[in-house]
This record gives structure tokens, C-alpha cells and sequence, in this order.
């Protein structure tokens, strides 16, 4: 990763399939503001449905990310008791 001309490193658990199911990084670059915490990542089949569900439920959307594509890539939420975790497209 870079930020501001500085590199650093930022890890991922990845799946059988390549795809990332974990991961822990710094809080800089495109993770600033994103809690200090590991996070699982959970894949859902529409992810702007579960997070209107988020919100529902009293859970907050903590940040969302897009892809080239228009579509979410993914999403750090955090539930009604306080737990954060990922959301995926998959």
C-alpha cells in the first residue's frame, strides 16, 4: 500500500478462491476512519438491501466503497451491539 509517498503493508486472510475473508490494516490511505479491529468479511447476495437492513436493525454503515462498475464493492457496518464487520457482494 501507499499513502502520502509512504509505503506500508496491509494484510488479508484469503479464501480457497482467492477472495479476501479477513483482514487487519492501517488506519490511512483508503481504511482512514475504519476501526482498529479485525473484521470478518461476510459475502451477501444484494448488499444494498442488507445494508437498508443495517440501518433497520439499528446497525450503522460505517463506510461503503464502490467499484468501477457503479456497484458496491463492499462495506464496513457495525451492528446493534457494537460488533464491525464487512460486507461483500457474493
Amino acid at each position: 500500500m501507499e499513502d502520502a509517498g509512504a509505503r506500508y503493508a496491509d494484510y488479508n486472510m484469503l479464501a480457497d478462491d482467492g477472495n479476501p475473508v479477513a483482514g487487519v490494516c492501517h488506519a490511512r490511505g483508503v481504511n482512514l476512519g475504519l476501526p482498529p479491529v479485525w473484521m470478518i468479511y461476510l459475502p451477501v447476495n444484494d448488499l444494498a438491501e442488507s445494508l437498508r437492513r443495517v440501518q433497520e436493525e439499528g446497525g450503522k454503515i460505517i463506510k461503503t466503497t464502490w467499484g468501477d462498475d457503479g456497484e458496491y464493492a463492499y462495506a464496513v457496518v457495525q451492528d446493534p451491539v457494537g460488533t464491525y464487520l464487512a460486507l461483500m457482494p457474493g
